[in-house]
Parts: structure tokens; C-alpha cells; sequence
């Protein structure tokens, strides 16, 4: 088996692992590529000859930019380890330096030879130095995105830098010396601001955009809720608490003016939108210096009038990384000073509004406030003000500045902020006396990206009043895409610079300056005042438009001596003076004053309508330089004149003079025309600078199978490479001042190609530069040569990867296959060696036998070769497997890097022209900015390519390592082939050995076996056949089953029919009615679902049929082919039996005849065995069927059943429905008969209630007559005794005797009715009570009654609608209700009715009880009355009698007493005489009747002689009387329907 050496791909393996762990295990030579790197910064003209291109390295740091021959270009290249660790990087592209000259040298290889870092002079170049002065800087470089730190050695370097190209190892000369200091930061240094003094840079601390306080506070600090001014004022005092939270508005009226509030680190105050009213308050805090203290302000409104502001912190200038600092988050401010604190920086964000006023009448408590300072006061005092990202300011002052910075602090405007800053009265004084919005003393002003800054919108008229004002050497810088808008009116100076500032305005930023009116007198409106300048950078505008100057002398920018003023490449500049009759000037400049123009996009010098005849474009004090480069000029006859390199003119008075310029053109010609433009400066009004040209190189996409290199430029242009091996040097010259030989010239469409020459390829992963010169104009294009191969790298691994998986996969299968075999041959083997041992002396057998154990253990031993091969291939699989991988990750590495680089390339381009243009235009600090991009953009290129290449070596490692691996597998599989096939052949042979063996030895024993085979399958069979009968006589059963449910369903589906029928006919009745409709619609979809089940059901039973029919037939052939195994088992037996006998007798052939019989007749039992297996298994499937059908049969029959009975009762429904369409009649009158019976009710109601009173009545009446009868049978039981104890002295007298009878009889009388009264009295009670009841019975009833019927009325109400609208169920619901509602009073009558005639029944019997009472009431008096008159007669005549005795009078008579109630007469002896009774009248008894008459019962009368009463009116007796009183009030009772018998619940009310 073939092995693989990895060897070869072991170190490249291991570089490529620690390359995707991300280790710098390798150390890339990183390339000094920075634009002007090695150029010291210098005020005076430096001029170069060409230099020869250097095409030593393909891998470079290229530049683009203008050049007067390629030393630019090759100045860059670097491979030194301390060349790499000087580049400066920032992390966004864009790092500035601190300082506003840089001077950068490094140790370069140009041409072959090596520059020293302390050299003079080199013989490489002619060029000379001439500088003035000591420049030193520091510049941030970074060793490496792994953070790690390192420090350059100080190096110099001359400087050419004539064309804008940055020239590296080239010596020199100089007056002075330039010192270079380049330190390195960890990774990603953060940037520092531009042209920001270090002071500034120290005083932000923070990240842009992030605010150095703590805004909010931790859950666990204390929190104090405030509604009062006492409330706001002890919670500034109180240090435990860290946020205040106003509640209201209120008047901070609480005593004192000062309060030192209590120390703690972070305080914030939440207005949330209230307003507080601080007056003459003022909360300072005092933190010493090394005490951090801030204070954040949210959501509030505030008035006050304290100059130091409502909240401040005064204190200490605090200490290094001690921080005093205030935020004010939507906070607004009107009345004195916000805030005074100038060791304190100040943070706003939100929509902040300030208002700084002499008064204000505060809206609390409608008090005017005059402020301190009467209106001179300012937004802000203090050390430093950031307005944060996003967010607006808007001050106004009455008479003071808006922001002063003290301490060397900065005016920050973050990305996004808005600032928009006025003062209104010019009359007011300034408390520091100077007169601007924004005012810092040494510190800097800074709009950063996209920041939008309004000044003086209000156009204040006031002399010396400038809007910006940096005093003491601040500087003001406008970053990329911020916006800057001025208005100037009489007097102003809107950017004011004293001292050594700048004013910057860098990539893509906008400065205007509208102004009206005349500046103040010897100030321009952009005043620089000592050695500062103003650079407009690349791509950025100035706009400064001066109107109204009238008759006052102008001077719009004025710069002292040495100041600078600077335009950069594609910068746009628009300085005019409109109208005025007074002297005026665009520029006044100093001495030794310098004006750069570098290939712009337009710097235009422009006054019009204005006549003065000293007025002039330019205005010198002394000699300056008006200097433009890559420039075409167009003066005032409009005509444009270069191109030119370079036009360097004197400035002296009011103009220039040709013989002083120095003008580089195409032609001779063009250079003189250029010098005489000087000659006309003087009278010039209008001077325009525009670009060379718009020169650009475009490189299509390159690969390193490119063979030709194609692009675009400008029509015309030339064209070269530089920086690959073995191209030539070009024949063609681009102009005079170029020494470069170019190898193309672009077409007038400017398409350029150039063919590779022979030889000549292009490595991949390694970059080159593509240049064109037009107009001067010189573009440089990095150029990335991607990786074709590699990716070819990684397909062609993973193809091996493909074909060794195939191998391997193919080979194990051949081994597993061999193993099998060689099983089978030793297998084939042990059985023969066996057989062989029971025929030891058959040499023939023995010598089979031997070649059976042969042949194993060759296939074994080919078995075991097979399992290494499949091994070895495997292993050769996975070896491919982790090559393809890696070749995969590989080429994805290569594209990321390529991308990468490509990337870098375009970045690295872009930066290294804006570096030439700063350098040029002696803009120090774009040009910092600039070539610090750029040096990062090479060292992320070069870090890239390095990574590809590293990566595209271990891709073609990998692929030769997977195409190694792939064969390996491919041998394996071959080798493996080979074994299977001698596996093969030696279990073939072995089995052959076998075979012979046994045939030799086994015809009687082969005989016997087929003779049990025979019979197994002769049982088997004749299971078969009896498993068959069993499936086919349970599959006619199920098929009998199947037919009765398809019988029943089709009589379901009748039914349904019908009932579907019957829902038709109603809904044919009540068209209308949806309910009906919809009854009959479910009906005829139920009876349709019955059909369908009907018909599905005799489909089943059709099938259980068939498959009964079938499994019959089945039966049939399995009996049929059980008989056939019977016989030929009995065969087979006969035959083996035969055999046996001829292998006793040694007669082999006939043993072997045996043998092939009954093997045949085993035979021929096993296939009737499997027909009958078959038959036995296709019936038990018959069975099955027809038990399935069975089953569906019936579950259709149900189906049918249940759609039958939803069919019956939607038709029920329907017909009911239709029926309830009648109801609504019947629903009506239902509630008739309900009010009916309710008004019924109501009347039984009543007469139960009346009765029951007049039987209570009665009850009353018969208690009094029973009472009064008992007192009158006690009056006579008393008298009958004084009879007859005045009678006891006469027993012989009969007239005596008799009254004492008379008496006693009366007594008795008396007696008895009294007791009768009494019963009379208990069953009048009796009555009374039971009448109650059936009054309160009534009355229940009639409620019942009542509400039945307002239930029928509205169920009747409801019925009709229903009914109306067709909704005959509904109509029918409301209809029963009616009907139930009717029933329920009908039955409240009759219950009402039955207790009215009971109640009147009781009535009747009550009052039949009081008239008997009355009536015995009536005897017993009576008989009182006749017992007293006898008592009285038998004591009278006893006491004649004694009378007579003692008289001698005759005896045996006497005389009744008179009825007039007096006794004559003595008493006898003993005797108590009685008293004379007054007679009794009863009271006069009044009955109410139904109809509410009275009936006068009367007063019992006195007795008759004959003791009886007497009716007063009829002179009838009592007892006649009282039957006659019966029978009216029973006629009165019947009349009203009230007579009968006592109340039965079951009794029916009649009609």
C-alpha cells in the first residue's frame, strides 16, 4: 500500500492553523506608505527633479496624487520592521493630530540604495531644501491590531514636495533641523481631535457623543419627591439623597439668596416638564479639587435672577482625572445667567433653550424680576461646553456672549447637534466687554460631523461684535459635513482668530458668511489676527458673500504677517464683494504671508459694482505668495489659461508683476501667458482657480491568470505600471516637467489596455500600481492581484476528497464481501472434514476433503488482505477529508483577504491624495489626518495580501496532500478487487469439494430426508386446506351479514324519503318561513345521506359476496392439493424405505434411483404444500373482506338509521312549524282567556277578603252573645235559688211552689242556651279563621293570575311578530307560551274561585253561628228574666204569706208582681230582699252585606207575659226572625255566587 508523505505540507499546516486561530505568529513586513510621511512641513517653495521609477517589490504601499515623476510613488515603499511601527492609525479613518506642523521621516530602499536616517544629502537626488524652521510633532501610530506597543526610532529626511507627492529617503539640505517623535498606541487608538489643542483633548475625557456624569443613579439611591420650594430646599441639603423628583411648579421663596447645597458625587434633578421659579435663589456647590461632583438637570423650566445661575458648581479647579460637570437635558432657561462655573465643563442635550434677559414676569406668581447684570450677563461661563449628539441649543442674550469658555477649554458641537445663537440688543454692555456669541480664551471651537451651527440670524448691528471670537491662539474647526451659516451686518467680524489659531474646514464641510455692512475698521469679516491660517480642505466650501459696504473701505478676509491661507484638492471657495463706493479687498495679507490654491474644484476672487478705483482683489503689506498648483486660471476676460503645474506669483501692494512669477506649463507659450496674468492682478476684478484637470485611472478587475491589464481614464492620458517585475520601461512622455516613461496612451474614449509581455505573469495575492498623467494631473490606482488558483485549489481537494470517500466506501464493501466467502469456504470445509471422518477408507472422500481445507484458508487469507485494504483506503479518506477542508477554509480566506485588500487599496488611494493635496497646500494638519489614513489603509493591505498568500500555500498543500490521498484509496480498492475475486473462487471450489463429497455418501439418508420433507409438508398441507374451509365458511357468513345490513339501510333510505317528503309538503305551505325552509333543506340532505349509505351498504355486501364466492374456491383447491401431498408422501416413504434396503446392499445406483424418487415426491408434496398454503392465505384475505365489508355494511346501516331519524325530526319540526304558522290566533286568544281569568281571579280575590271580614265579624258578634248568655244563666241560676230558698218555708204553698218551679225551670233554660251560644261562638271562630285562609289563598292566585296574563299578552305580542316575519317556530314557541300562560291563570281562577266560595261558605256559617248565639243570647235572657220574675213572685207571696199569718189574713193565693220591675212586700225572716233589675236592652247589631247595605238587627225587646221575644219591626218572634235573617243572607250569598258548601281545592270554579 502506497503511504503518504506529509512532510512536505507539515509546516504549511501548522502556519495555516495558527492563521485561522487569528495568532501573529508571522511577521509581515508592513509598508511606510503614508503620503508625505517622510515631508517636512515648510512655508517656502520646494522644487525636485524626476526621479527613475523603482519596480524592485510587487508588493508596495502605493499613493496617488500629482507628481512630477514617481518618486511619490516609489518614496513609499518599505520593508523594514521599524518602517512598520511608525505608521500612524486612527480608528475611523480619520486621525488628527495635535499639532499643526508634522515632519515624518522613515529608512527607505529607493532604487537599490539605502538612505541613513541622520543623512544630509543623498547622491539619489538632486533636490533642495530650503526651510526656516525647527518643526517638531507627534503622530499615533499603531504596531499592529493585536494592541501590542512599540516606539519608532527618530528619523529624518529631506522633502520634495513640489508636486504634492510625498518623497521618502531622499536627502537634502536645510538651515534648520526637523524632528520627528512617532509613538505608537495599542490597536485602534482612539482619534484625537483635529487641530484640538492637547488641553482639549484632556478636558473631554469622553468618547464623542458620550456624557462624562451619571445622568441616572442606582436603584438604591434615595429618591426625594418635591411639591414646595421648603421641600426643594431641605432636599439640597440633605447629601443622602441622589435624585429629586419636582411634583409641581412653585416660587423658590424660601429665605436667603446663597445656599451651599450638600456635597454628593452625582445629583440629578427631574422636572418632569414642571416649572420652578429660583428668583433670587441660587443652590451652588463647592467641591474641592480632588472631590468629583456633577449634577444633572432634566425636564425642568426655569426662571431666575442670580447671575450664577439657579444651580451651579463653583469650587476648586479640580485635579487631573477629577471631574466637575453639569448636564442640562431639556431644560429651559429664562433670566440672568444659567450657570456659572469656570472650572466646571457643561454638557447639553435634548432641546435645550437659554435666554439670558435684563427682567422677566414670572408666570407663577406674576411678579416682575429684574436680573443681576441688567442683561449683560451670558448663557454660560465655564470651562469647557459640549453640546452632545443629536442635540439643539438655542441661547439668546440681551446684551452679553452666549458661551465664554474660560481655562484653555473648547466649544464642542457633536455629530448631529444643532446650535443656533443670537444676541438682541447691541445697545447693552458685555460684562467682560467682549461682544460675541461664542468666545474662548486659548481654547477650541469644533462643529464635528454633520452638526449644524446658525449664528447672528437676527443680522446685529454692532461694532466689533463678532460671532465667533478664539482668543490666545484657539483654534476653529468645521468637520465633514457640518454646517456653518454666519450673518454679518455693520461692524461685525463673524470669525474673529487672534494670536496663532487656525480655522479649519475639513472634508465635505460648508462655511457661509453672509454679510451686510461694513466690518469694523481695520478688521476683515474673517479676521486672523498673527501667524494663524485658514484651511479649506478637500472637498469643503467657503462661501463668503459681502453686500451693503456703502462707503466704507472693505477688506473681507484679513490676515496678518505670516498668516497662511490655504485651498486644497476639489475645495470650493466663492469670496465677492458686491457694490459699494469705498475702497475694497477680497485679501489683505501681511508680510510674508502665503495664499495656497491645490488643484480645486473653484476658488473664485470676485468684487462687481464697485468703482473705487483702489479697490482691488488683493492688498499686501509687504510681500506675500499667491501660489496655485494643478491649476488652469481664468481671469477676467473669462478665458482659461494652463493648464499649469505650478503659478507662483509675488504679491506686493495692490497686484503681482510677471517678472516675479514662476509658472510651469505644457508649452513655453503657456508659461508666459501664465506670467503675464501677474501684470493684470492689480486691476482684476474677478480671478478664478479651477482644477488641471479631472484626471482619474480606473483598473478593471485583475487575477493572476490576467494576461492583459485594462481601464479608463481621461481621453489622452498616459498611462504606466510600476511595482511589477519584468515591465519594461515606456517610451512615452506625459510633459516637460514628468520624467517618467509611460507605456500606453489612452484613446479619445479613454479606454487603455497593455499586454503582458512574455514571461510576464502576475502573482497572485500581491498588489501593484496602475498610474496616469493628464493636465499634470498625476492618479495613482492600487491595484490587487486576486487569486484565481486557489479557489481550482480547493475544487480539485475536494474532487480527491469525492474520489477517496468513493474508494473507501467500494473497498469496504469488497472486504466485508471476502469475509464472507472465506466464512462460507471454511464453513464448506469443517463439514467436509466431518463427513469424511465417517468414511475414513473412501480415499476418493478423504482427498475432497483435503481440498475443501485448502481452499478456506485461501479465502482466508485473502480475507485478511481485503480488511488492510479497506483500512489503508479509509485512512487515505479521511486524510483527504481534513485536506479538502482545510484547502476549503483556505481559498475562503484568500477571497475575505483579497476583498480586504481591494478595500484597503481604495481607502489607502483616497486618503494618500487628500495627504498630497494638505501637503501642497501647506495644510499641516489635513495632511496629518490624511497620510495617517493612508498608512493605516497599506498596513491593512499588506496585512491582507500577506494573509492570502500564506493562506493560497497551504490550499495547494492541501490539494496535493487530498490527490495523494485519493490515489492511495484507488490502490487500496484494487488490491481489495483482486482479493475478493480469489475469496471467491476458493469458497466456489470448497462448495464444489462438498457437493461431491455428499454425493457419494448420502443417497440413503437423503432418501429418508426427503421422506420426512414429504410428510412435514403432507401435515402442513392439510392444515392449509382445513384453515381454508374454516376462512371460507366464516367469509359466507359475513357476506350473509353484509346483505342484511344493505337490506335494512335500503328501508332507512325509504323512510328518510318519505320523511324528506313530508318536510317538503310544509315548506311548499310557508314559502317564506326560513325556519320551515331550512327543516325541509336538513330533511332532504339526512334522506340523502341515508341513500348514500344505502347504496355504500349494498356495495359492501356485493363485495363480501365475491369474496365469500372466492374464499369457497380456495377451499376447493387446498382439499385438492392436500390429497396430492397425502399420495406423495406415501411416495416418498415407499421410495426411502427402498433406498435404505439398496444402501444395506451395497447397490449404490438403485440407492441413488431411491433417492431421486423420493426427492421428487418431496418435491411434489412441498408445491402442493404451497399451492395450499396459497389457497389457505388468499381465503383467510376472503375472509378478512368479508368481515370488512361486513363491518362497512353495517356502519352504513347506522349511518342510514341515524340520517333516517334526523329526517323524521327535522320533518316533525317542519310540520310543527308549519303548524305554529295557525298558532298565532290561538296565541291571542290564549291571552284573552288569560286576562279573562285574571279579571276573574281579582273578583274571587275580593269576595275571599270580604267574606272572610264579615265572618271574622260574625265570630265577634257570636263570642259577645255567648258571653252575655253565660252572665244571664248566672243571673238565673242565682234567682231560681233565692225562690226557692224563699219557697223552702212554704212546701204545702202550690203558688209558691209553683214560681219556685218557674224559676228553676228558667234557670235550666238559661243554662242550656248559654252553653248552646257557646258552641255557636267556637264554631263562628271556627269559620272566621278558615275564611282567613282562603282569603290569603285568593289573593296568592290572583298575583299567579296577574302575571300569567302579562305573560300570554306578551308572548302573544311576540308570536304575532314572529309570525309576521315568518318565523313559524318562533311563532309556535311564543304561541305555547301564551297557551301555558293562559292554562296558569285559568287555573289561579278556579284555585281563586274555589277559596271565595269556601271563604263564603265560612261567611254563611259564621253568621248562621252569631244569629243562633244571638238567639240563645236571647233565650238565656229571657229565661233570666222569667226566673227573676218568678223569684220575685214566690218571695212576694211568701212574704204575704207571712204577712197573712201574722195578719190572720186567709192564705193559699197570691199575685205576679206588675211588670214594672218593683217588689212589694217584705221579705220572709232571713230573707236578703231583692233589688229591682233595670231592664236590659241589647245593642243594636248592624250585618254588612255584599251590595254595602246595612240590616238592623234591633234590640231585644222586653218579654211578653208570655216570656218570648219579639221582633221590633214584624212583632215576629226571635226565632221566626232569625230563620227569615238566614235566609236573606243566604239569598244575598247565592246572588253573588258565594252560597255552597265549605272551599274544596278539586272543586272547579263555575263560569
Amino acid at each position: 500500500m502506497k503511504k503518504i508523505n506529509r512532510a512536505n505540507v507539515l509546516v504549511e499546516k501548522k502556519r495555516f492553523k495558527m492563521f485561522k486561530a487569528k495568532k501573529k505568529w508571522l511577521i509581515a513586513p508592513l509598508f511606510f506608505i503614508g503620503i508625505g510621511l517622510g515631508t517636512a512641513y515648510q512655508t517656502n517653495l520646494v522644487k525636485a527633479d524626476a526621479q527613475a521609477p523603482n519596480s524592485s517589490e510587487f508588493i508596495e504601499a502605493p499613493s496617488s496624487g500629482a507628481s512630477s515623476g514617481q518618486n511619490g510613488t516609489n518614496s513609499l515603499k518599505s520593508a523594514s520592521a521599524s518602517v512598520a511601527t511608525a505608521s500612524s492609525s486612527a480608528s475611523d479613518g480619520q486621525a488628527k493630530a495635535s499639532t499643526a506642523n508634522v515632519a515624518t521621516t522613515t529608512n527607505s530602499k529607493i532604487g537599490g540604495s539605502q538612505s541613513s536616517a541622520n543623512a544630509a544629502s543623498a547622491s539619489q537626488s538632486s533636490a533642495s531644501v530650503e526651510s526656516s524652521g525647527q518643526i517638531k510633532s507627534t503622530s499615533s501610530a499603531s504596531a499592529g491590531s493585536n494592541g501590542e506597543k512599540a516606539t519608532s526610532a527618530l528619523s529624518s529626511s529631506a522633502v520634495n514636495a513640489s508636486d504634492g507627492r510625498a518623497s521618502q529617503g531622499v536627502g537634502g539640505t536645510s538651515s534648520g533641523s526637523s524632528d520627528t517623535t512617532s509613538q505608537a498606541n495599542e490597536g485602534n487608538s482612539a482619534a484625537s481631535v483635529t487641530s484640538a489643542s492637547a488641553n482639549s483633548a484632556s478636558a473631554t475625557n469622553t468618547s464623542e457623543g458620550q456624557t462624562p456624569v451619571n445622568e441616572a443613579v442606582s436603584n438604591d439611591a434615595s429618591s426625594a419627591d418635591v411639591s414646595t420650594a421648603s421641600e426643594f430646599d431641605a432636599a439640597m441639603a440633605d447629601s443622602t439623597v441622589s435624585v429629586i423628583n419636582v411634583q409641581s411648579d412653585f416660587v423658590m421663596d424660601v429665605s436667603g439668596d446663597r445656599q451651599s447645597y450638600a456635597y454628593r458625587p452625582n445629583l440629578v434633578i427631574n422636572g418632569n416638564n414642571h416649572t420652578i421659579d429660583f428668583q433670587k435663589k441660587y443652590f451652588e456647590a463647592d467641591p474641592t479639587s480632588s472631590q468629583n461632583e456633577s449634577f444633572t438637570i432634566n425636564d425642568l423650566n426655569m426662571y431666575g435672577y442670580s447671575w450664577w445661575g439657579p444651580v451651579t458648581i463653583k469650587g476648586s479647579k479640580p485635579k487631573d482625572g477629577i471631574d466637575h460637570s453639569v448636564v442640562f437635558n431639556n431644560v429651559t432657561y429664562t433670566g440672568a445667567q444659567l450657570m456659572y462655573g469656570i472650572y466646571t465643563k457643561a454638557f447639553i442635550k435634548g432641546n435645550t433653550k437659554i435666554q439670558s434677559v435684563g427682567s422677566y414676569v414670572s408666570p407663577l406668581d406674576g411678579s416682575t424680576q429684574t436680573t443681576q447684570g441688567l442683561g449683560n450677563q451670558q448663557n454660560f461661563q465655564i470651562s469647557y461646553l459640549e453640546v452632545l449628539p443629536g442635540a439643539t441649543y438655542t441661547g439668546t442674550t440681551t446684551g452679553g456672549t452666549n458661551v465664554e469658555v474660560y481655562d484653555g477649554g473648547s466649544f464642542i458641537v457633536d455629530k448631529g447637534a444643532t446650535v443656533n445663537l443670537q444676541r438682541t440688543d447691541a445697545s447693552k454692555s458685555n460684562e467682560r466687554g467682549t461682544n460675541a456669541l461664542i468666545d474662548t480664551q486659548g481654547g477650541n471651537v469644533e462643529f464635528k460631523d454633520g452638526s449644524t451651527v446658525i449664528l447672528n440670524k437676527n443680522a446685529l448691528v454692532k461694532d466689533g461684535f463678532a460671532p465667533i471670537y478664539i482668543e490666545d491662539g484657539g483654534n476653529l474647526t468645521v468637520d465633514k459635513n457640518a454646517t456653518v451659516s454666519i450673518t454679518g451686518a455693520t461692524g461685525n467680524i463673524p470669525v474673529r482668530i487672534d494670536g496663532t489659531g487656525t480655522v479649519n474646514l475639513n472634508e465635505g464641510s460648508h462655511m457661509t458668511i453672509t454679510q451686510n455692512g461694513a466690518p469694523k475698521l481695520g478688521y476683515g469679516f474673517i479676521n486672523i489676527k498673527g501667524t494663524g491660517g485658514f484651511f479649506v480642505a478637500s472637498g469643503s466650501t467657503l462661501d463668503l458673500n459681502v453686500t451693503g459696504t456703502g462707503t466704507k473701505s472693505v477688506n473681507a478676509i484679513n490676515v496678518a504677517n505670516d498668516g497662511q491661507l490655504s485651498f486644497a484638492q476639489d475645495a470650493t471657495a466663492n469670496l465677492t464683494i458686491d457694490g459699494g463706493t469705498g475702497e475694497a479687498h477680497l485679501l489683505k495679507v501681511g508680510d510674508d504671508a502665503n495664499i495656497n490654491i491645490y488643484m480645486p474644484k473653484s476658488v473664485l476672487f470676485k468684487i462687481t459694482d464697485n468703482d473705487d478705483a483702489d479697490s482691488s482683489l488683493f492688498k499686501v503689506s509687504g510681500t506675500g505668495t499667491l501660489t496655485g498648483q494643478y491649476v488652469k486660471i481664468i481671469p477676467d476676460d473669462g478665458n482659461a489659461y494652463g493648464p499649469y503645474k505650478s503659478a507662483i506669483y509675488t504679491l506686493k501692494g495692490n497686484g503681482s508683476s510677471s517678472d516675479t512669477a514662476t509658472v510651469e506649463g505644457e508649452t513655453a507659450e503657456d508659461e508666459q501667458s501664465g506670467k503675464a496674468l501677474a501684470d493684470t492682478f492689480a486691476t482684476d476684478k474677478s480671478l478664478e482657480f479651477v482644477s488641471a484637470s479631472d484626471n482619474f485611472i480606473k483598473v478593471n478587475p485583475v487575477t493572476d491568470e490576467t494576461t492583459t491589464l485594462t481601464g479608463k481614464t481621461t481621453a489622452g492620458a498616459y498611462v504606466t505600471i510600476s511595482g511589477l517585475k519584468g515591465i519594461p520601461e515606456g517610451s512615452l512622455t506625459a510633459n516637460s516637467y514628468d520624467s517618467t516613461k509611460y507605456l500606453v496612451q489612452a484613446d479619445k474614449g479613454g479606454n487603455w489596455s497593455y499586454e503582458l509581455p512574455t514571461g510576464v505573469s502576475l502573482p497572485a495575492n500581491a498588489s501593484f500600481e496602475v498610474i496616469s498623467s493628464a493636465g499634470f494631473i498625476v492618479k495613482t490606482a492600487t491595484v490587487v492581484i486576486n487569486d484565481a488558483e486557489t479557489p481550482k485549489q480547493a475544487s480539485s481537494a475536494a474532487g480527491s476528497l469525492i474520489n477517496a470517500n468513493s474508494a473507501a466506501d467500494v473497498t469496504a464493501s469488497q472486504a466485508k464481501a471476502t469475509s464472507a466467502a472465506a466464512s462460507d469456504a471454511a464453513s464448506y470445509a469443517s463439514e467436509a472434514q466431518s463427513i469424511a471422518g465417517s468414511h475414513a477408507d473412501n480415499m476418493e472422500v478423504k482427498s475432497l476433503a483435503s481440498d475443501a481445507e485448502k481452499q478456506s484458508q485461501i479465502a482466508l487469507a485473502a480475507s485478511k488482505s481485503a480488511a488492510a485494504s479497506s483500512s489503508a483506503a479509509a485512512s487515505a479518506a479521511i486524510v483527504a477529508s481534513s485536506a479538502a477542508s482545510e484547502a476549503s477554509s483556505a481559498a475562503a480566506a484568500v477571497s475575505n483577504a483579497d476583498a480586504s485588500a481591494n478595500s484597503a487599496a481604495a481607502a489607502y488611494d483616497s486618503y494618500a491624495s487628500e495627504a498630497s493635496a494638505a501637503s501642497a497646500a501647506n495644510d499641516s494638519s489635513g495632511y496629518a489626518t490624511a497620510s495617517s489614513a493612508a498608512s493605516s489603509a497599506a498596513a491593512a493591505m499588506s496585512a491582507a495580501l500577506s494573509t492570502a498568500q500564506v493562506a493560497a500555500k497551504v490550499a495547494v498543500s492541501d490539494a496535493a496532500a487530498a490527490g495523494s490521498a485519493a490515489a492511495v484509496a484507488s490502490a487500496a480498492q484494487s488490491d481489495s478487487k483482486n482479493n475478493q475475486a480469489t475469496a471467491a473462487t476458493a469458497r466456489s471450489q470448497a462448495l464444489d469439494d462438498l457437493n461431491k463429497i455428499k454425493s457419494l455418501t448420502d443417497y440413503a439418508s437423503g432418501a429418508s430426508s426427503s421422506a420426512s420433507e414429504a410428510g412435514q409438508a403432507s401435515t402442513a398441507t392439510s392444515a392449509y386446506a382445513s384453515a381454508a374451509s374454516s376462512s371460507a365458511s366464516e367469509a359466507g357468513s359475513y357476506a350473509h351479514q353484509a346483505g342484511s345490513s344493505a337490506s335494512d339501510a335500503a328501508g332507512q333510505s325509504g323512510s328518510a324519503a318519505q320523511h324528506a317528503s313530508t318536510a317538503a309538503s310544509a315548506a311548499s305551505s310557508y314559502p317564506k318561513d326560513s325556519g320551515i325552509q331550512s327543516l325541509a333543506s336538513q330533511a332532504a340532505s339526512e334522506a340523502a345521506k341515508a341513500s348514500s349509505n344505502a347504496s355504500a351498504a349494498t356495495s359492501a355486501a356485493a363485495v363480501g359476496s365475491s369474496a365469500a364466492s372466492d374464499a369457497s374456491e380456495q377451499a376447493k383447491t387446498a382439499a385438492s392439493a392436500d390429497v396430492v401431498a397425502s399420495s406423495a408422501a406415501s411416495t416418498a416413504n415407499s421410495n426411502a424405505s427402498a433406498a435404505a434396503s439398496a444402501t444395506k446392499a451395497g447397490d449404490s445406483k438403485a440407492a441413488a434411483g431411491f433417492s431421486s424418487a423420493a426427492s421428487a415426491a418431496a418435491s411434489s408434496a412441498k408445491r402442493a404444500e404451497a399451492v395450499a398454503s396459497g389457497a389457505a392465505s388468499a381465503a383467510a384475505s376472503d375472509d378478512s373482506v368479508a368481515s370488512s365489508a361486513a363491518s362497512a355494511a353495517a356502519g352504513f346501516d347506522k349511518a342510514a338509521s341515524a340520517a333516517e331519524g334526523a329526517a323524521s325530526s327535522a320533518a316533525s319540526a317542519a310540520a310543527s312549524s308549519a303548524a305554529a304558522q295557525g298558532t298565532r290566533g290561538g296565541a291571542s286568544s290564549s291571552a284573552s282567556e288569560a286576562g279573562r281569568a285574571s279579571t276573574a281571579t281579582s273578583a274571587y280575590a275580593s269576595a275571599a277578603s270580604s267574606s272572610a271580614s264579615e265572618a271574622g265579624s260574625y265570630a265577634h258578634q257570636a263570642g259577645s252573645s255567648a258571653s252575655e248568655a253565660t252572665g244571664h244563666a248566672s243571673s238565673a241560676t242565682s234567682q231560681a235559688s233565692a225562690a226557692s230558698s224563699a219557697a223552702s218555708r212554704y212546701p204545702s204553698d202550690s203558688g209558691v211552689q209553683s214560681d219556685v218551679s218557674i224559676a228553676s225551670s228558667a234557670a235550666s233554660t238559661a243554662s242550656s242556651a248559654a252553653s248552646a251560644a257557646q258552641s255557636e261562638a267556637s264554631t263562628a271562630s271556627s269559620a272566621a279563621s278558615h275564611a282567613s285562609e282562603q282569603a290569603s289563598i285568593a289573593s296568592s292566585e290572583d298575583v299567579v293570575s296577574s302575571s300569567a296574563a302579562s305573560v300570554a299578552s306578551s308572548a302573544a305580542s311576540a308570536a304575532s311578530s314572529a309570525a309576521k316575519a315568518g318565523n313559524s317556530s318562533a311563532a309556535g314557541i311564543y304561541s305555547h307560551a301564551a297557551s301555558a300562560a293562559a292554562s296558569s291563570a285559568k287555573s289561579a281562577e278556579s284555585q281563586a274561585s274555589s277559596a271565595a266560595s269556601a271563604a263564603a261558605s265560612d261567611d254563611s256559617v259564621a253568621s248562621s253561628a252569631a244569629s243562633a248565639a244571638l238567639s240563645d243570647d236571647a233565650k238565656a235572657s229571657s229565661a233570666a228574666d222569667v226566673a227573676s220574675s218568678a223569684t220575685t213572685a214566690a218571695i212576694s207571696s211568701a212574704t204575704s204569706l207571712a204577712d197573712q199569718s201574722a195578719a190572720g189574713s186567709t192564705a193559699g193565693s197570691h199575685i205576679l208582681p206588675s211588670t214594672g220591675g218593683e217588689t212589694t212586700g217584705s221579705m220572709p225572716s232571713g230573707q236578703t230582699p231583692t233589688q229591682t233589675k233595670p231592664t236590659q236592652t241589647k245593642p243594636t247589631q248592624t250585618k254588612p252585606t255584599q251590595a254595602g247595605q246595612t240590616i238592623q238587627i234591633g234590640s231585644l225587646p222586653q218579654t211578653d207575659h208570655a216570656g218570648r221575644h219579639m221582633l221590633p219591626q214584624t212583632g215576629d218572634d226571635a226565632e221566626s226572625g232569625t230563620s227569615v235573617l238566614g235566609l236573606l243572607i243566604v239569598s244575598l250569598m247565592g246572588l253573588f255566587g258565594l252560597a255552597g258548601t265549605r272551599h274544596q281545592k278539586e272543586n272547579k270554579p263555575s263560569k
